[in-house]
């Protein structure tokens, strides 16, 4: 079993001899390190150059001519990965030498399409990112669509299945264009692509923020809405509409906040009440996931009217 390990690099360059020197050190070398450089940027390949020998996983090169966007980005390596399974992560992601063994283990153990861990948020909020509903064992995902309502919209925190990403970049309505941090089209269209899906409590990767690069959930607001106007998530769209407003209400909220940065928050506040504040309680009444009596909803609830839930 080998993993593929996809890590777009455009920004955040100085976190590369940390992610480097991660990826030396790593006692399972059944990986292979998948890099797609964003413009004609030297930066990178010059740190590579230090670390290349010491890093015993192989290592793929993918170059754009011109910057193409981080979610294209993350398609051409998905397209350049051989592993079995793949992961996606940012330079700044931290985690430590037994991170593959980890991975592979859980592949293994679960064998599932999809497979999420922990997520864990470092800066600029500390956010433990407990699983939201437990799936332990294989479970079909288009017999339980509450599978997508509790998962956690980043794809650093998830093992995916490469072929079910191949998949999904290789469609024709697979929007590449949206620049968002996340890629949120990407890791719900590899849900409906993928058969099975299971949980793990391990805590194993931590996302940072990149200094220099602002978080901008304005990106990921377009994005969420022009997902969840296409066809082919409209079973799932009850689901996915309960997940878009924990998402704005637990971590783009508390994000925003932490950076007090007043004109992206006065923005994204305006969009969120467009979309949620103003009709809060039509909306608990109407989605099912809201009529669920469990720990979650009562706290969304508790806090309805206000920005955000302090979760983290």
């Amino acid at each position: 079993m080998k993993l593929s390990i996809i890590t777009p690099i455009y920004k955040g360059t100085q976190f590369l001899p940390k992610f480097f020197e991660r990826m030396a050190e790593q006692t399972n070398k059944n990986f292979e390190l998948v890099l797609v450089v964003d413009t004609n940027n030297q930066k990178p390949l010059s740190f590579l150059d230090e670390y290349k020998d010491r890093i015993k996983g192989d290592i793929k090169l993918v170059f754009n001519s011109k910057r193409c966007g981080r979610t294209n980005a993350v398609a051409k390596g998905v397209e350049a990965a051989t592993g079995d399974y793949s992961i996606i992560l940012s330079t700044s992601n931290r985690f430590n030498e037994e991170t593959v063994d980890q991975l592979l283990d859980l592949v293994k153990e679960k064998k599932t399409d999809i497979i999420e861990f922990r997520a864990r948020f470092w800066s600029p909020i500390r956010y433990k990112g407990k699983i939201r509903k437990k799936f332990n064992k294989s479970t079909k995902i288009a017999e339980d669509k509450s599978i997508l309502a509790y998962s956690q919209p980043f794809e650093f925190n998830k093992i995916f299945k490469t072929s079910v990403l191949t998949e999904v970049v290789n469609m024709p309505a697979f929007n590449k264009r949206l620049n968002s941090r996340y890629s949120i089209e990407l890791v719900f269209k590899a849900f409906i692509k993928a058969e099975t899906y299971s949980t793990s409590n391990l805590k194993i990767i931590r996302s940072k923020k990149d200094d220099g690069i602002l978080f901008n959930p304005l990106k990921l607001h377009r994005e969420w809405e022009e997902m969840l106007s296409k066809d082919e998530f409209k079973d799932y769209f009850e689901a996915l509409s309960y997940n878009q407003y924990f998402t704005y209400k637990v971590i783009y909220m508390g994000y925003l906040g932490m950076l007090k940065n007043k004109t992206l928050n006065s923005k994204f506040t305006t969009e969120y009440n467009n979309k949620f504040h103003e009709n809060e309680s039509n909306f608990f009444e109407a989605n099912q996931y809201f009529v669920r009596k469990n720990a979650e909803t009562d706290l969304l609830k508790m806090h309805k009217g206000r920005k955000a839930v302090k979760l983290y």
